[in-house]
């Protein structure tokens, strides 16, 4: 409690302007309620190896007088309550750009593997279906006798699918005994 800081601002717009201009980059948004915005340092919730780093510093932006009883501030809209921006803002770590959002607002990605997790695109198998081809662009060059053939072909060369190949293996039946 005794690093604990707070700026006042007289709007909640100035205190929002003043995240977005100075922080924002470093810090991810962890909680919301009604009144309040939580925020952590990236660092604390990236992966290890990654760029994790156990970081203490966490704020929240919130109402600076929340149970205000003059007349005066109650009837005001929250928007034009003042609003501060309080927690813990010291790094325990140094500050590397790297980990921060790139200028469109995107986190940078930290992974050990910089290759895209998405799969490549196939095109899609040629097959019969209702005794039509699809996909329809297949049509011009498939014919339903052809693709007929070429499964009958896969099947007689598959080792998975030739039943012929298979040994039949009896399976020994497991006697069972009681004893009353």
């Amino acid at each position: 409690m005794e690093n604990r800081s707070e700026l006042v601002f007289a709007n909640k717009a100035e205190a929002w302007n003043f995240f977005e201009d100075n922080w924002r980059r470093m810090y991810l948004k962890c909680g919301t309620a009604k009144n309040y915005t939580k925020f952590l340092c990236r660092r604390k919730n990236l992966g290890k190896g990654l760029g994790f780093h156990d970081c203490t510093s966490v704020f929240s932006i919130s109402q600076t007088f929340p149970k205000e009883k003059d007349e005066k501030v109650k009837c005001l809209p929250i928007e034009d309550k003042p609003h501060s921006i309080n927690g813990i803002f010291y790094h325990t770590h140094e500050n590397d750009e790297k980990y921060h959002r790139h200028s469109e607002g995107g986190w940078r990605k930290q992974e050990s593997n910089p290759t895209s997790r998405k799969k490549k695109y196939q095109p899609p198998t040629v097959r019969i279906r209702n005794g039509e081809i699809w996909p329809i662009y297949a049509r011009k060059t498939h014919t339903v006798e052809g693709l007929l053939a070429a499964q009958e072909a896969r099947k007689k060369d598959s080792p998975w699918l030739d039943k012929s190949k298979k040994k039949s293996v009896s399976k020994k039946k497991k006697k069972v005994v009681y004893n009353y």
